[in-house]
């Protein structure tokens, strides 16, 4: 009895005595952690007012030299660019609204999906559109001198050229334009994939094509009930994401969650993936993430 006595004594003891540790988390639950990030090494930063009186206050580290080619009106208020295989330039911008007078308004847009179903999405309205520039470039001054406005479009958050097509994506959807003729208007237009959230910029905001040959899609924290133009299905609720599907918007699936508004994209020559994730508002470091 003694020694039953003793050894509930000494087990009281050690677990009181324990129970100060922190506890052990076991590998299946634990987080996985970044490592820390290297010391910052010194650089100097030059302010780009010595070379161009305009750019005053804008500073780049040494060596880099940062230029104006295109300015007002050639470009007002721009969002978004991407170049052709041959050089030519194409810009997106955001046209004042005079009836709203720069507020958003949240729409309720609804869907309807290739099994007959619908869903109701939250996304932002405009009451105007807004311009794809195709920009001039003059060699001899070394500036963008002019431009001319191919497509008008409702809130365009992103552009990219690929094979013929430019790709854009805003309120819900992404689609494409192309020019049935050469040099002709820009007068086909294709919905390929649709059911992104779209409200306050949680909104498809980057697209890229990928070394495998597929488009890249990032659309932000609100409730994604995408498809495809095929009628793949990729659902993802509460949480950031990059969805991918074949240039036509077929075979659309979820590549990576775990994000919250995520940006551009950009891959590297190994293929790996990066992108920009706005991770809070409230003016706190965004996050450079390696996708």
């Amino acid at each position: 009895m003694r020694y039953a006595l003793f050894s509930l004594v000494a087990w009281v003891t050690l677990s009181l005595v324990g129970s100060t540790a922190p506890p052990v988390v076991p590998p299946d639950f634990a987080q996985p952690q970044s490592p820390p990030k290297p010391a910052p090494f010194p650089i100097k930063y030059i302010d780009q007012g010595q070379f161009d009186p305009r750019l005053k206050g804008y500073t780049t580290p040494e060596g880099f030299k940062l230029e104006i080619v295109a300015t007002d009106p050639v470009v007002v208020n721009p969002v978004g660019m991407t170049f052709a295989p041959d050089g030519t330039l194409f810009v997106l911008e955001w046209a004042p609204d005079p009836y709203s007078d720069g507020r958003w308004f949240e729409f309720k847009e609804k869907f309807r999906y290739r099994d007959g179903t619908t869903k109701q999405v939250a996304t932002m309205k405009k009451f105007v559109n807004d311009p794809f520039k195709q920009l001039k470039y003059n060699a001899a001054k070394g500036i963008y001198e002019s431009a001319s406005v191919i497509i008008t479009d409702e809130l365009p958050s992103t552009v990219v050229y690929h094979d013929g097509w430019l790709y854009t994506a805003s309120r819900g959807t992404v689609r494409r334009y192309r020019q049935s003729l050469p040099n002709g208007l820009w007068d086909m237009k294709e919905t390929i994939a649709q059911g992104f959230c779209g409200f306050h910029h949680h909104q498809v905001s980057g697209l890229t094509f990928g070394n495998d040959g597929k488009l890249y899609i990032t659309s932000g924290d609100d409730d994604n009930f995408a498809e495809g133009s095929d009628g793949s299905r990729a659902t993802v609720m509460r949480a950031g994401a990059v969805f991918r599907c074949n240039p036509d918007g077929t075979q659309l699936e979820v590549f990576a969650t775990g994000l919250r508004n995520p940006q551009s994209l950009a891959f590297n020559e190994y293929g790996d993936l990066f992108t920009g994730d706005n991770d809070c508002d409230q003016g706190d470091e965004e996050r450079l993430v390696h996708v």
